[in-house]
């Protein structure tokens, strides 16, 4: 691949309609879907979260027409990232099989991680090389690579027709042999081109002949995105997508939301802030896709890009990252670490606790009507304002001081800084969200339902 400009077609530019076209939000209490991890003792990821990959954000990427220096130390850095993001996911997405020459797979089986392992579509002479490098990592790996994925956005605008993308997997599945019955084989496009009755044709083939279809689907690209509910959109848009194919197949294969980098001009109320990227993943962390209830959920992306990188078609593209570009966490909680399986399993239920109790009705008491601090977060930790240490699936038992209104466990900090006595929290989503207000943090259970934040 040297001198190829890697470019990945990250984004999908969508355009939903009016607000009124979608399905109707529903706030209801969400199980938080749990990924497994084989490792020697098995970890799970909060909210089935998964995460694509790409190691452009290091200085051993060569980029903008640069030679590669090393391919020693690309390898070293991608074991670097890979290294970090097996504390946070059990799940990655790649969208090439190599990157000069380094692959991903081995990698990422050092560390335990599963792979939807991209192969880039070209005609040029490097196809060889992907296919090469995804032949050796599904047979020399089994079981690290669960899905070959073949196309990314690429039928938008007609770059490739469906024929196209099955004529690549033949090329794979004929190299595999009978190795190819091991993984499964997919693709993955905006979710405009799977609504749109003009590609009908195309995505309907794709579902005939694939085990996979995965979809693009960035609310942050919508200009009627609601902050308050920020899993609305992406429930009504998987829903539209189940209405007209196999949900077993389909997969959420990107979502985020960019923490800086201005407004895009599709959506230019739609504001870039880390408060509102915690939000949005808190908010599909908490959302169960219908249909696909035991599957990874992949965030756009583990790490920002840099700022030299001219692959991308604007600022705010560099900046939907999880960490830094320097591997830093942008916020504690965005992601959650993972857990201990035998921990995060749902207690057997129990006889309903006292009125006071998180998991109880709320009181008649009038709810407190604080809104949620719109204030940025600090820029000398990193926090979401007020300073909320989030941990999900865990339930803070006793010490309830009261009850009130919580679109988001974020929303819940301001409420709980601004009640006196209130020095801790667990959050619900229970009639739309709640925030169940304690005076400390004492005890505490496994409840896959609940996020609870010490306030500081």
């Amino acid at each position: 691949m040297a001198g190829v400009v890697l470019v990945c077609a990250a984004f999908a530019l969508l355009s939903f309609g009016s607000s009124s076209s979608l399905l109707p939000f529903v706030a209801s209490p969400s199980s938080i879907q749990l990924a497994k991890q084989q490792t020697s003792t098995t970890k799970v990821a909060p909210g089935n979260v998964a995460v694509c990959y790409s190691p452009m954000h290091n200085a051993e990427y060569p980029l903008n027409g640069a030679g590669l220096a090393s391919q020693d130390l690309l390898r070293q850095a991608i074991r670097g990232d890979l290294r970090v993001l097996s504390k946070y996911v059990t799940h990655i997405r790649t969208y090439y099989a190599q990157y000069y020459g380094v692959q991903v797979a081995p990698i990422a089986a050092e560390f335990g991680l599963k792979v939807y392992l991209g192969v880039f579509m070209t005609n040029e002479g490097w196809w060889s090389s992907e296919v090469a490098a995804a032949v050796d990592a599904v047979r020399s790996y089994p079981g690290t690579v669960e899905v070959v994925l073949i196309g990314s956005e690429n039928l938008a605008w007609w770059q490739v027709r469906a024929s196209d993308i099955l004529a690549k997997v033949h090329d794979i599945k004929s190299a595999l042999g009978t190795a190819a019955t091991t993984v499964k084989f997919g693709t993955v496009q905006r979710i405009n081109e799977y609504l749109d009755d003009a590609f009908n044709a195309e995505t309907s083939a794709l579902a005939a002949n694939l085990d996979i279809l995965g979809v693009d689907i960035y609310p942050f690209f919508t200009n009627s995105y609601d902050r308050t509910k920020p899993a609305a959109l992406l429930d009504a848009q998987w829903n539209k997508m189940a209405q007209r194919f196999p949900v077993a197949k389909m997969r959420l294969m990107e979502t985020g939301f960019a923490t800086d980098g201005g407004s895009n001009p599709v959506a230019p109320s739609v504001v870039p802030s880390l408060t509102d990227a915690v939000g949005y993943y808190q908010g599909l962390v908490t959302w169960t896709p219908p249909g696909a209830e035991n599957s990874p959920k992949f965030w756009f992306m583990a790490f920002d890009r840099r700022a030299d990188d001219n692959s991308m078609s604007g600022e705010v593209e560099k900046h939907f990252g999880f960490f830094t570009t320097d591997r830093q966490l942008k916020a504690v909680g965005f992601p959650s670490e993972l857990v201990d399986a035998s921990v995060a399993t749902t207690p057997t239920p129990a006889p309903p606790p006292p009125p006071s109790s998180s998991s109880a009705q709320p009181s008649t008491t009038p709810p407190s009507t604080t809104a949620p601090s719109t204030t940025p977060p600090s820029t000398t930790a990193p926090t979401v304002a007020p300073s909320c240490i989030f941990q999900v699936g865990v339930d803070f038992v006793g010490q309830d001081v009261g009850n009130a209104p919580g679109s988001s466990p974020s929303s819940c900090c301001s409420v709980c800084r601004s009640r006196s006595g209130c020095h801790a929290f667990s959050w619900s989503s229970y009639n739309g969200g709640t925030c169940w207000l304690k005076s400390a943090k004492a005890s505490t259970a496994v409840n896959t339902k609940i996020i609870s934040a010490v306030v500081t």
